[in-house]
């Protein structure tokens, strides 16, 4: 990766519509590897599949207990590329609200 050339010190990594063969761990380690290189670099835990995938299992936890994980990014609920999914399985603004205040609570910054 070829980064450092253009000047770009800052990266965001998302699983994409291919959350079969790829991984929130895979993806976790490129993070890891891109900051042990100087390169800041931060991931969305999800995917187009829903329920949305985990690295802990929960979304909760991933914003909790690792620190590249931004929240969750490119859940595809009106895409065809995206699972069948309801708005009810998705959860209230009261628990999303919930679990925004919760991760903050415990940030490392």
């Amino acid at each position: 990766m070829h980064v450092h050339i253009t000047g770009v010190t800052t990266v965001v990594g998302v699983i994409g519509t291919d959350s079969v063969s790829r991984s929130q761990e895979n993806l976790i380690a490129k993070c890891q590897a891109l900051n042990a290189e100087g390169i800041t670099a931060y991931h969305w835990c999800g995917g187009y599949r829903f329920p949305v995938q985990t690295a802990t299992g929960d979304v909760q936890r991933d914003l909790l207990l690792l620190q590249s994980c931004l929240g969750v990014g490119e859940v595809a609920v009106s895409d065809h590329r995206g699972s069948p999914c309801h708005t009810t399985g998705i959860g209230s603004p009261g628990q999303v609200q919930s679990s925004m205040h919760t991760s903050n609570v415990f940030d490392p910054a």
